[in-house]
């Protein structure tokens, strides 16, 4: 137990806010209060100073690149995200606050800043300024505001679940959180109590298991006035349940709607913002639900949420049909709990009567069926508006029990007492801006209104914004008023109007009539779903007949006191709410057959990478295997890139830290080694490359960006058969020597300046027509220790007696070539070599060992994980997570980040620790699956290119493209080549483009040319003129992210049938340039079994690891 002269660090928020200092003040008679205050923006110095019993450390802190928000297109100050990002680095910051949290009791955070900024805090106290996920993005803006708000959710995920206590500012900010995080009462308080002395001694945080129903909606409905807003918000309060809704919406925001209904507005992302902003400028429509199905399945932030949430569900609830694309991840994550689908209309009849003649009107209505269908069937109850809908969705065939709820059943106010209106009669209609208001609105100004001069019609809501200036002048818009402003002036109404002609579902306005005891008159249509008529509270007639109904009815007082006693009856009568008991009887017998919670699903990850390219296999991996955990925790050692770090943070639920571990082995040492085994490797394939030569066989570096290539310390170059001299340029970082040798004859040590040098060696003739080796080992200074840092600038090469010269290609090597002709020998030959190696082969390939202080914290928190994903590439942290003997035993997950160690040959790991796993994933084909999250998460960034169909429109515009044309491409690097593909493409009739570096250049069958600056998605989304092909040249680049891409939208792909990626991705169907364009039926055969291939890995990317 803590001493009650507690030793406490506060956390002070970002700058402006000034809660830290009151806190401190605050804080019990005895405790040692230590305040650390970070200076975003300043240089990393600490200052010190005292204030009684306060101590309080400022410390400058550099913010980082990934948190400057400015730098991800978010335009808006928010200093938590930048403070966030420096927390996550190591730095002065951090290791200044784990200092401080090592000589502490108890940590108080006043802001998610400081959520990751400990790797083993003490206790910990959680005092937020308010819902933080719409608290810390007030006023920002920007298309990537969503992956700003999920890292705020991550955050503050992570405090709330280690928090002993949450202070919450407010009976409202604690209802919210304690639904949000599951944090039971005991951990909750009113920040304005402060901190008392007992919280020195608070138990560990346990969650309080709360099981909620998780809802969802394509828009915002906090705060509205429409009718489907309203309808949704009255029917999850009624069913009486604790209910999270998520929405999506503009700007972010936490809303309580009800004391157990909570809205989280998710900011909707960068792609649907587009294309929604498409719409609006090409051809308005109300299509908005359309697009948000169209994009929801790809929102990787609110998928990601979903899944964390879902676990908590004991229901899934669909408010109309649009969110239908989540159906699937949301019940693998949730498990078998009920499906209820609220539908407020028919949607495809909907959209049909809406859309008319609209260009898009039969896409949006077939969507639209397709989505209700889909529901509909999937469904374990049905709630709708109408006997009409409720007879339509039966008539689908699902299983599920559908039910009528009307309007009048959910609302809770009753008829007011109101005084007898006073003056000319006054007649009124409420509507939103939707379509069928909008003609009802033009009804009442065109016909009733100047057909009855001496009464006044009065029209609330949206829809007045759509009627034209002037008018009668016996009309009046009063626009959207605040509810107890419209009970008021509904108040005075002698009698309620619903000219409604069309549209689906039923009017939300005709239950406000009733509930205000108003006579009503209505159109059948508009009285679909609601009970005015069997209540006697109401007339109904068609349009035609309103004007000479209203005049009889003003006429006729007595039958006006008829209708609104009747309706004021209704409103008192139990069977006005019979059928929302109804369907909270339903929800609680799905709910009382439904299984058990499944017991939560944690992974474990260990977050080593190498490189970036690594780094994003990993976090792609992640993004497949989330909906099926409800967190993810990845451990992160103490080494890792910053830059790094925040590509797999951001993948992950929270972060954990490995400490320091010894240091790895030399680096010298291991390029040797991999320089030997290649060598190995290659032995049996040099004669085939006498005539590749000359061309670096071994110990060469992986390409860079850097000028030349970088060289091992024992490195071996392949000259042509009967080279009789060599030139080499060499760079180097400091003086360093090189012994160069070439069979039995040894050029001795050579002195290379820090300059760098070239040198020019005659070579003695050797056997005829066998190429011959340079064999290289490159040294320090005083020539006794290996060294790294040589660069190859340039080789070039000739016979003695004269001839042509040649050049050695810097950016392959043998090892590509070969492994790309040859791939299933090369693999063999590399697995022999791996199998030959000594234990001290094998530690230099393991890397660093682990940290002394990994056994223990398995020790003490592996049980908590159903499942720990390893990279295999990580050595000796690799095989410790997957130890066999390991007790207690999660499932053990493998994956291989690159497809060598560097040189080709085969990583450690591969050849020792494979067995060790229960399901694994490689970078290249073999006993596992092929791991593909890398390319799916370039797949994914390519595809996001193509958000805006009119920016594409105007790309294609300015490039000319106006017939069938042939795109070859590179995914990295310049155009490729053209002139033998024009030569194709122009006696085919074809345009032919090249692409690269995000510029493409048209080449018509006349040889004119046209140039723009496209990027790829660009050119392959375009619908006309059709694109025929995509030629994919390149014999070594990784380009299966944009294979995927191309499959997507239907275009056809062949690739040069050497490169080892292109083969893994299109298999046999790897054909040229010229049967694409001559065969009209292999292009469409390539499409659907591209298509097939497409929809498979995104299935094992989800599933791998089931």
């Amino acid at each position: 137990m803590i001493s009650p002269a507690a030793r406490l660090l506060v956390l002070a928020p970002e700058a402006g806010d000034h809660r830290a200092r009151a806190f401190c003040l605050g804080a019990p008679a005895g405790w040692q209060v230590t305040l650390l205050t970070p200076l975003p923006g300043q240089r990393p110095t600490a200052t010190e100073t005292r204030d009684g019993e306060i101590r309080e450390l400022r410390i400058g802190v550099e913010i980082p690149p990934e948190g400057r928000l400015a730098a991800a297109g978010i335009a808006g100050d928010a200093m938590l995200f930048g403070l966030a990002a420096a927390a996550a680095r190591p730095g002065p910051l951090r290791r200044q606050a784990e200092a401080l949290a090592d000589a502490a009791d108890l940590v108080l955070h006043l802001s998610p800043w400081s959520a990751s900024l400990l790797a083993r805090p003490p206790a910990e106290i959680y005092a937020p300024r308010g819902l933080m996920l719409a608290a810390a993005l007030a006023g920002l803006q920007g298309d990537r505001l969503g992956e700003a708000w999920e890292r705020i959710w991550q955050l503050e995920a992570a405090l709330c679940g280690r928090a002993r206590l949450v202070l919450a500012p407010g009976a409202a900010a604690a209802a919210g959180l304690g639904l949000l995080f599951d944090l039971p009462p005991a951990r909750l308080r009113d920040a304005a109590l402060g901190l008392r002395a007992e919280d020195a001694a608070l138990p560990p945080p346990l969650p309080a298991g709360r099981r909620l129903c998780l809802a969802v909606n394509d828009y915002a409905i906090g705060g509205g006035r429409s009718g489907g807003a309203i309808r949704s918000r009255a029917m999850l309060d009624g069913l009486g349940r604790d209910t999270l809704l998520l929405t999506l919406g503009d700007q972010p925001a936490v809303t309580p709607l009800a004391p157990r209904l909570l809205e989280v507005v998710v900011p909707r992302g960068a792609a649907q913002r587009v294309a929604m902003a498409d719409l609006r400028a090409l051809a308005p429509a109300p299509m908005e639900d359309v697009l948000a199905a169209a994009h929801v399945g790809g929102d990787a932030a609110l998928r990601r949420l979903l899944a964390s949430l879902a676990p908590r569900a004991e229901a899934l609830v669909f408010e109309q049909c649009y969110m239908a694309p989540l159906l699937t991840p949301l019940r693998r994550a949730a498990g078998p709990v009920p499906v209820i689908y609220h539908a407020h209309n028919l949607e495809a009849a909907l959209k049909r009567d809406l859309l008319g003649a609209h260009p898009l009107a039969a896409v949006a209505v077939e969507a639209a069926g397709g989505l209700e269908r889909e529901l509909a069937l999937a469904a374990d109850l049905v709630l709708c508006c109408s006997e009409e809908d409720a007879a339509a969705l039966r008539a689908l065939g699902g299983q599920a029990q559908v039910l009528m709820v009307p309007h009048d059943a959910l609302l809770d106010d009753g008829p007011p007492e109101m005084p007898a209106p006073e003056g000319p009669p006054r007649i009124g209609f409420i509507g939103s801006p939707h379509p069928p208001n909008r003609d009802a609105a033009r009804f009442i100004r065109d016909v009733l209104a100047p057909a009855l001069p001496n009464a006044v019609f009065e029209i609330v809501g949206g829809v007045c914004d759509s009627l034209p200036p002037g008018g009668p002048p016996n009309l009046r818009l009063h626009g959207v008023l605040a509810p107890e402003a419209m009970r008021a002036v509904l108040g005075g109404w002698r009698i309620a109007l619903n000219p409604v002609a069309h549209g689906g579902g039923s009017s939300v306005k005709l239950a406000d009539y009733l509930a205000q005891g108003l006579p009503v008159v209505s159109t059948p249509h508009g009285a679909r779903g609601s009970m005015i008529a069997a209540a006697g509270a109401g007339i109904l007639a068609e349009r035609e007949a309103f004007v000479p109904v209203l005049a009889a009815l003003l006429e006729a007082p007595a039958r006006r006191d008829t209708l609104a006693a009747a309706a004021r009856a209704w409103w008192a009568s139990p069977a006005r709410t019979a059928p929302l008991r109804l369907a909270q009887e339903a929800l609680a017998a799905l709910l009382a057959v439904a299984p058990p919670p499944r017991p939560p699903r944690h992974l474990l990850v260990l977050g080593s990478a190498a490189t970036e390219a690594e780094a994003a296999v990993l976090a792609g991996t992640l993004d497949g295997l989330r909906p099926g955990f409800d967190a993810v925790d990845v451990l992160l050692p103490a080494d890792l890139p910053p830059g790094l770090e925040a590509m797999l943070c951001a993948a992950a639920t929270r972060s954990l830290r490995l400490p320091s571990g010894p240091p790895p082995p030399p680096v010298p040492p291991r390029q040797m080694l991999v320089a030997r085994e290649e060598a190995a490797i290659l032995r049996g394939f040099v004669p085939g490359l006498a005539g590749a030569a000359p061309l670096g066989l071994s110990g060469l570096l992986p390409p860079d960006a850097a000028e030349g290539r970088g060289l091992a310390p024992g490195f071996a170059l392949l000259l042509p058969p009967g080279t009789g001299w060599v030139q080499l340029a060499f760079a180097a970082p400091a003086p360093l020597r090189l012994r160069l040798a070439v069979a039995a004859q040894d050029f001795g040590l050579l002195d290379l300046p820090g300059t760098g040098r070239v040198l020019e060696l005659e070579l003695r003739p050797g056997p005829p027509g066998a190429p011959l080796l340079l064999q290289g080992e490159v040294f320090a200074a005083d020539g006794t220790a290996p060294a790294t840092g040589l660069r190859l600038r340039r080789l070039v090469c000739g016979a003695a007696g004269g001839g042509p010269i040649r050049a050695m290609p810097l950016d392959t090597d043998a090892t590509r070539l070969t492994r790309a002709a040859s791939p299933e020998a090369w693999l063999a030959a590399a697995r022999q070599v791996a199998a030959a190696r000594g234990e001290a082969e094998r530690r230099l390939l393991r890397g660093a060992p682990a940290p002394t202080a990994l056994a223990p914290w398995l020790a003490e928190s592996l049980g908590r994980y159903v499942a720990v994903l390893v990279p295999l590439e990580a050595g000796a942290l690799a095989a410790m997570l997957l130890d066999p003997a390991r007790s207690p035993r999660p499932r053990r997950l493998g994956l291989t980040l690159a497809a060598d160690a560097g040189g080709g040959i085969l990583p450690e790991a591969e050849a020792s620790l494979l067995a060790h796993t229960d399901r694994a994933l490689l970078a290249r084909p073999g006993p596992w699956p092929v791991a593909r999250g890398g390319v799916l998460r370039g797949f994914a960034a390519l595809r996001q290119e193509a958000a805006s169909a009119r920016h594409l429109a105007a790309a294609r515009a300015a490039l000319g493209l106006e017939r069938p044309w042939l795109l070859a491409a590179h995914l990295t690097g310049g155009m490729p080549a053209g002139q033998a593909l024009h030569a194709l493409a122009a006696a085919a009739g074809v345009d032919l483009v090249l692409a690269g570096d995000g510029q493409a250049l048209r080449i018509a069958p006349s040889g004119r040319t046209q140039s723009a600056p496209i990027a790829f998605a660009a050119l392959l989304c375009a619908a006309a003129p059709v694109c025929l092909g995509l030629w994919l040249p390149d014999p070594v680049a990784d380009e299966r992210a944009l294979i995927a891409l191309a499959w997507s939208v239907g275009v056809p792909v062949a690739a040069d049938a050497g490169n080892p990626f292109a083969r893994d991705a299109l298999g046999a169907d790897a054909e040229g340039p010229a049967r694409l364009l001559a065969d009209a039926g292999l292009r469409a055969r390539l499409v659907q079994a591209g298509q097939a291939r497409l929809a498979a890995w995104e299935q094992a990317h989800a599933t791998w690891a089931d």
